[in-house]
Formats: C-alpha cells, sequence, structure tokens
C-alpha cells in the first residue's frame, strides 16, 4: 500500500513538472514599420524631419555625411560648404533592431539678396566689397553676394545721374596672371577674359539707353574694340535687374548676372574684379576697387570666391 501512495505521488509530481515545462514564455510584440525622413534645403542648412514609423523605437542616430551627427529627432544642420552630401538615419527599435535610410542631396550658398523686393534693406548683413577711399572717386558703396544661380552686386554712387550711365567690369577667370587683358588702372590686377558693360539705369522701365553686353578677350586683338568679342546674348537671361533709386545727385543700383547664361561664367567658382562707372562721353568718373595712385601704386582685384 505503501508503495502505491510513493508511487502515485512520483507520477504526480512529474505530471506537475511536466504541466509547467510545456507553458511557452510570452513572445513579444512583432516589429513593425520602417525608417523614413524628409528634408529642406535653404542655402547650406537643411531641415530634417522624422518621418519613421519602426514600432518601439528607442534611438535615432543621424550621419550628416561630413564627419558630423547628431541623435535628435529632428536635427538641423549646417555644412561648412557646398557639395553633395549622403545623410543616414539609423532607427533602433526596443529590441536592439535597426533600421537604416539614406539619402543624397546637394546644398550650396544661399543669398539674402531679393531683386523684386523694390528695397535695398537686404543688402544691409552684406559687406562692403573693398575698403573705399580718396581713389574711388563717385562710388560710395560697392557690395557683392552669391548662390548657385547669380552674382548679385549693389552700387552706390553720388554723381548727377546724367553723368553716370555706363557700367564696365573686367573679369579676371583664372589664376594665371599671364593670360587675359591688362589694364593699367590696377596694376597687380592681372589679366581679365570676360567684360560685362551695362548702362547705370533702370531696365524696369525699359528705358532706351538700357542695354547689356558680355565680351570674351581675343588675345589676338590690338586695341579695346579688337581685344573683346561681343556676344548676342539675352539680356533676360543673362542679367535680372533689381531696385533703381535716384535720391538728389545719389543714385543706387542692383542686379545679378547668371552664373549659367552666361558661358564664360559658367562653372566658375573664383573670379577676380574690376569695375569702373563713366559719363556719356566716356570719361571714368567711379573706381571699384580704388583705382591705382601715387599713393598706392600697386591695386589688386576683388576676389569673389564661390567655392
Amino acid at each position: 500500500m505503501k508503495q502505491i501512495k510513493f508511487v502515485t505521488s512520483v507520477l504526480a509530481l512529474l505530471l506537475t513538472v511536466s504541466f509547467f515545462s510545456c507553458t511557452k514564455d510570452p513572445q513579444p510584440e512583432p516589429i513593425t514599420g520602417e525608417a523614413l525622413f524628409t528634408y529642406d534645403i535653404k542655402g547650406l542648412t537643411v531641415t530634417l524631419t522624422n518621418k519613421s514609423t519602426v514600432s518601439g523605437t528607442t534611438t535615432n542616430a543621424w550621419d550628416f555625411g561630413d564627419g558630423e551627427s547628431s541623435t535628435e529627432k529632428n536635427p538641423v544642420h549646417t555644412y561648412a560648404r557646398k557639395g553633395d552630401y549622403t545623410i543616414k538615419l539609423v532607427v533602433t527599435d526596443s529590441q536592439n533592431g535597426t533600421h537604416d535610410i539614406s539619402t543624397k542631396i546637394t546644398v550650396d550658398k544661399d543669398s539674402p539678396v531679393e531683386l523684386a523686393d523694390n528695397s535695398f534693406d537686404d543688402w544691409s548683413s552684406i559687406a562692403e566689397g573693398f575698403t573705399i577711399g580718396d581713389d574711388a572717386g563717385s562710388i560710395k558703396s560697392f557690395k557683392y553676394d552669391f548662390d548657385s544661380d547669380f552674382i548679385y552686386f549693389y552700387i552706390k554712387q553720388e554723381k548727377d545721374v546724367t553723368e553716370a550711365s555706363i557700367f564696365d567690369m573686367l573679369i579676371d577667370l583664372d589664376p594665371d596672371q599671364t593670360t587675359g587683358y591688362l589694364y593699367g588702372l590696377w596694376t597687380k590686377f592681372g589679366g581679365a577674359e570676360l567684360l560685362i558693360e551695362n548702362s547705370f539705369s533702370n531696365n524696369k522701365d525699359n528705358e532706351d539707353i538700357y542695354w547689356l553686353d558680355f565680351a570674351t578677350y581675343d588675345p589676338n586683338g590690338s586695341d579695346w574694340d579688337t581685344y573683346w568679342v561681343y556676344d548676342e546674348g539675352n539680356t533676360a537671361d543673362t542679367q535680372v535687374d533689381g531696385t533703381y533709386k535716384v535720391t538728389g545727385n545719389t543714385v543706387e543700383i542692383e542686379f545679378a548676372l547668371s552664373r549659367n547664361n552666361i558661358p564664360a561664367l559658367k562653372g566658375i567658382e573664383m573670379i577676380k574684379i574690376v569695375a569702373w562707372t563713366s559719363n556719356q562721353d566716356w570719361d571714368e568718373i567711379g573706381w571699384m576697387p580704388d583705382k591705382a595712385s601715387t599713393d598706392m601704386p600697386e591695386r589688386d582685384g576683388i576676389v569673389i570666391d564661390m567655392r
């Protein structure tokens, strides 16, 4: 009888152990969703919005492609230089699984200049293009800026508007100082491969005196008229005019040159310029930068670095 009770007890114990050993551990909820993001680019700054749908997300890791990173959910990043960058987002879920997505973007410098706002206020944050001295003549301010499409210019001149009708700019497109047109007023300028000429007037009113020419340098020329080969480019495609304002004897003007529609500028990332204004008799009255003088006999051009 005792043996029967013992066997019964052992069987009960084995059944109990067997019951508990067959019970499954609770399984985690399956991970669903994917890593996603959108972006908005303004100049060199990109604003990233995390749209990931991964369930149980614990971390977000961003790689901006320039050596910088972030763990914020929706970061804003500013690149030091223009270029192509690959942004990668890695999302980690609650089970330590990872989900990633990558996108290549292109950033370039932006400009605050708005040519259609009938104002010069957007130039207030932009520094003078050169230190204006006594040999600048009628020029009181000269500024420039750029973005991926245009090079912008602002000029303020104190002179009778009837005497401030012509604007010339020489542009050195390469670092070789032995090529291009040499202009004696700026003895260290080097040689220019591109000439811009236009009228210092208001194109918006369709004035007859308005015009724009651009010309490339011909080393086989013998004088000003034969050194320059003029292009029949469309003014609307090559130059965009902004605000034009006359206050007493002060004339202000802003305009932009196309980096893509003037063939010689296409793909160029660094230029050096000199410029001057003339009256209707082609007598020079203002110089950018100051023309060379006995006090400053070696004058260089203004470098615009668009890299």
